[in-house]
């Protein structure tokens, strides 16, 4: 049979990912592996997919596993095999390195995702290679927690090994808040490390046989952490050629020590007070909420897609713009009060030099709590002749987006 097999697994409702855009699903078989949400994401080019299988939680392995499984007996049944497996979402890729593994088909298999998931794995290696990381043990129980706290004091930040998005990140700053973490969660699989004060940046990029062909670096504005926590989530462009410069290179050092030849990446650093750059984590995949579609806009680079070409082996990275620019992002946080209905939430767009783009709930939309980066209160693209300018404009913003909600009787 001409043109591979392919398996996807998918789970956003929206279209980003494009595939369609990417692969040619006349000359290969797509296949996909989706999600109820992920099923409404590739809507538009359902005919042309040669099977989907729909899963209710895609966090359930076997049930994702059995599906393969049954796709991969189906083509070999014709004679062929399943050739690609691809996942772009931060919560599929340990699925996707497992199915690698366990069936043997090409690409990053278990042991090489868990260096982008895994942050005990993560920052062993990252040490390894002489970059600075922040003091940190893998956890197991309360004795290991009070052992590191005993050895370099607090504050203390606490996070799932394999963790994304923040999700169940801890913040303890005594004695008291240690135990009181014990007590919540099961700390077996946790990691620990020493917090840092100070700016935390983000690398973006695309690596190619080896080489970094495109690199943006930002600033956030917040963190992700208090984002979980009701605050609103941005990020800048850094303009500082020092501080770019300085964090370019950890983050070369970095990937070259993780091993990503070929990819798209992720990777948090954060500076002290003495300027000193420290690597926190790094993820294999594009960057959430509107970082994409700033990146696209602003330096003319699809990371989703250029992603997706170097998987296809048509990535050509003499096709990238050289571009230069300074763009922004900001996520308004659902409220505490969940669920709950969208009374008002008027458009701020044209009010602002550097606002470009909005995208905010329609008058009766329920928010669950489960929003994530997408489904939320608000979501805004900046973009202008300097961070400063884009830094007044979000302060600006929300002074002026004041969206109101009722709450969700039964």
């Amino acid at each position: 049979m001409d043109g591979l097999n392919i398996v996807v697994i998918h789970r956003w409702d929206d279209d980003l990912a494009a595939y369609d855009r990417h692969i040619d699903h006349g000359g290969h078989r797509v296949h996909y592996i989706v999600s109820p949400d992920g099923k409404k994401g590739i809507s538009p080019y359902l005919p042309a997919c040669a099977e989907v299988v729909e899963i209710e939680d895609l966090g359930r392995v076997e049930e994702v596993e059995a599906a393969y499984g049954r796709i991969a007996r189906a083509v070999a049944s014709k004679g062929g095999q399943i050739d690609k497996i691809i996942a772009l979402s931060e919560f599929d890729l340990l699925t996707a390195g497992h199915l690698r593994s366990r069936f043997g088909v090409p690409g990053m298999g278990l042991d090489a995702v868990l260096a982008f998931r895994d942050k005990v794995i993560m920052k062993a290696r990252v040490a390894a290679a002489g970059v600075r990381v922040p003091r940190y043990s893998a956890i197991r129980d309360v004795e290991d927690l009070r052992d590191l706290a005993a050895s370099i004091g607090y504050p203390l930040i606490l996070k799932p090994r394999k963790g994304a998005a923040s999700r169940g990140v801890l913040r303890i700053d005594g004695p008291e808040e240690l135990e009181a973490a014990a007590r919540g969660c099961d700390l077996a699989d946790h990691e620990c490390e020493e917090f840092i004060e100070g700016p935390i940046l983000h690398a973006d990029g695309l690596r190619h046989r080896g080489a970094t062909v495109f690199r943006a670096i930002s600033r956030y504005v917040n963190t992700c952490l208090a984002y979980a926590q009701g605050e609103p989530l941005g990020s800048v462009t850094e303009e500082d050629p020092a501080v770019c410069a300085a964090l370019g290179a950890l983050a070369e050092r970095s990937l070259d020590a993780l091993g990503l030849d070929d990819g798209v990446f992720h990777l948090e650093m954060i500076l002290s007070d003495r300027g000193e750059p420290s690597f926190l984590e790094v993820g294999a995949r594009v960057g959430g909420g509107e970082l994409p579609v700033v990146v696209n806009d602003v330096f003319g680079v699809d990371l989703v897609g250029a992603s997706l070409q170097i998987e296809m082996g048509t990535f050509r990275a003499s096709d990238l713009p050289d571009r230069r620019g300074i763009g922004g992002w900001m996520l308004i946080p659902e409220p505490r009060e969940v669920p709950c209905r969208v009374v008002s939430a008027g458009s701020i767009m044209g009010q602002l030099p550097t606002l470009y783009r909005e995208v905010v709930p329609a008058v009766g939309e329920v928010l669950d709590g489960h929003g994530g980066y997408s489904k939320i209160p608000g979501r805004f693209c900046f973009r202008g002749d300097s961070a400063r300018a884009i830094r007044r404009d979000m302060e600006e913003a929300l002074r002026r987006y004041r969206p109101t909600y009722e709450p969700l009787t039964a």
